[in-house]
């Protein structure tokens, strides 16, 4: 399934939400192929597994996501001692984004965190719910759906180009022959 999404499925910037989660089968997944992209890069890392939600209503298999997602950032690393920062960091980040929620009846109250990199090795934070997501991407979709219009009225209705004449080749000078005396 995640094949289908590729290639953006493994940018480390691109989000990704599982709506419903289970024990993270599908976010262990991404993370590692959004892992091949960032590299042993700590900063690279944490921005990769911030573009990863996941949202279920039962709690025991958030906990048990979070600590898949966990040991497989562990093992991407290797045994390297990671700092002490980006291990806050990322508990931070798995907290967040893994988060308790109905997605059927409950979606006003779930919120995600839209972590934002600030160049600087840090992020900056914003709280999205899902009626703000909704709206935004009703607004895309109203963009789309012009887009759409227009790319099939050039197709039903393409512009007649009408070719260019070609232009004649200049008639070449007959050589002067020579006449002898």
């Amino acid at each position: 399934m995640c094949d289908l999404c590729e290639p953006t499925i493994s940018e480390i910037d691109k989000k990704v939400l599982e709506p419903s989660c289970g024990n993270g089968n599908f976010l262990v997944e991404i993370l590692e192929r959004k892992l091949k992209k960032a590299g042993k890069d700590e900063y690279k890392v944490l921005i990769a597994l911030s573009n990863i939600y996941g949202v279920d209503i039962a709690r025991d298999n958030l906990e048990e996501a979070r600590n898949r997602m966990k040991n497989i950032v562990n093992a991407h690393f290797k045994g390297k001692k990671n700092s002490a920062s980006f291990l806050m960091a990322m508990d931070a980040i798995l907290k967040a984004n893994i988060c308790y929620g109905n997605m059927l009846t409950g979606r006003k109250k779930i919120f995600l965190i839209n972590w934002i990199p600030d160049g600087n090795g840090g992020f900056e934070l914003e709280k999205w719910n899902f009626a703000d997501i909704e709206k935004l991407r009703e607004e895309t979709k109203q963009t789309d759906i012009e887009n759409l219009a227009k790319m099939s009225e050039e197709l039903l209705h393409p512009p007649i180009k009408i070719p260019d004449k070609p232009k004649p080749k200049p008639k070449k000078k007959p050589e002067k022959q020579a006449t002898l005396f």
